[in-house]
């Protein structure tokens, strides 16, 4: 293995570690409880090698994985030319990870919700930045560029509205577990146009 790739994947497994620890004590404490030097230690790092890995600590507490985030993007750069754009991206949102890292998107979504004045602006901030990386992937895909033509925004936004509808109503409904084949129906509307739901006659 390259020094590089050696060193690329020690970054990767430090900010995993900063943010399972700032996850596992928001957890136990509530967000609000918790602080950098306590996510720190946990991590057995300095507290200003939290901020060189996230910038606040509720970005910690709710941070997304550089490697997994890199890892979904090459996914949806390196599906079929001839896959429709929201398939490509169903694909690669659906292939985010192992079990366990669907149960952790599922616990950081439910605990921005249970701790919105803590932890909800960090979350829609998490949603902003995804959408940004996954409009460079689909340009890229598409050989569209995003600052002239609008499309490849434009799709994003809708598959990420439809992520963090599906996942806000599967947590409501105590549906989590059924957060997969909730986000499958909504890209299946958005791929049909969002036609109205079918109503029964009274």
């Amino acid at each position: 293995m390259s020094v590089t790739g050696l060193r690329e994947r020690k970054k990767a497994a430090t900010s995993r570690a900063i943010s399972d620890a700032a996850l596992r004590l928001a957890l136990d404490r509530g967000p609000a409880a918790v602080t950098v030097d306590d996510i720190a230690a946990a991590a057995n790092v300095s507290a200003r090698t939290v901020f060189n890995y996230f910038g606040t600590k509720e970005a910690a507490i709710l941070g997304i994985d550089p490697e997994r985030r890199r890892n979904l993007l090459e996914r949806v750069e390196a599906r079929p030319a001839s896959e429709p754009p929201l398939t490509a991206l169903r694909a690669g949102l659906g292939d985010a990870g192992d079990g366990a890292n669907a149960v952790t998107w599922r616990t950081r979504a439910r605990l921005a919700r249970d701790h919105p004045q803590q932890l909800q602006s960090a979350y829609i901030a998490s949603f902003i930045a995804l959408e940004d990386d996954l409009t460079g992937a689909l340009g890229r895909r598409l050989g569209i560029d995003p600052d002239i033509d609008p499309y490849p925004r434009l799709v994003v936004a809708a598959a990420i509205a439809a992520l963090r509808v599906a996942t806000d109503h599967a947590i409501a409904n105590q549906l989590i577990t059924d957060l997969d084949a909730i986000v499958g129906q909504g890209f299946a509307a958005l791929a049909a146009g969002l036609p109205a739901p079918f109503q029964t006659a009274r």
